[in-house]
């Protein structure tokens, strides 16, 4: 039943209209799709849905390093603790990251949006996935945003 479901989620993420989102000054660019906050795999599978799933004209979707996920944080938030244009999100459990932790061939970092907190997770476990892509330029603010300034105390 599992591979079914497992088969059925890679289809339709493939197939689906997903969107995408890019936080201003990254150049990385964010499966923005239901997917991203109710469907937890395992890392293999995790791993298998971002090579397989298409976006728009993009094909090249991978499983994020635990820095790329962290730079969806927003550490004066909470529940969630991510940028404002993160909308589709689980807050409450973990994200799977690429990153192996350093004592474990089959443990991984994971990054949980309820407080931005960091925890290892063994491979077998189901978490949630948000896939990433490198863009060529940086997202700039609007030219008429209002600049913040900073001010020394």
């Amino acid at each position: 039943m599992r591979k079914f479901f497992i088969l059925s989620l890679f289809t339709s993420a493939i197939m689906a209209q997903n969107h995408t989102v890019q936080i201003i000054g990254s150049n990385l660019m964010w499966e923005h799709s239901i997917h991203s906050k109710d469907i937890k795999v395992d890392y293999q599978e995790a791993l298998n849905y971002c090579k397989n799933i298409k976006t728009g004209t993009f094909q090249d979707w991978r499983l994020p390093k635990l820095k790329e996920l962290l730079t969806l944080v927003d550490y004066t938030k909470a529940q969630p603790a991510s940028k404002k244009e993160i909308t589709l999100l689980n807050k409450k459990y973990m994200y799977w990251s690429s990153t192996p932790y350093i004592d474990s061939s089959n443990t991984f970092w994971g990054v949980n949006y309820k407080d931005g907190s960091t925890k290892k997770t063994p491979s077998n476990y189901d978490r949630y996935v948000r896939c990433v892509r490198v863009t060529k330029e940086k997202k700039e603010a609007p030219k008429d945003a209002q600049q913040k300034k900073v001010v020394k105390g």
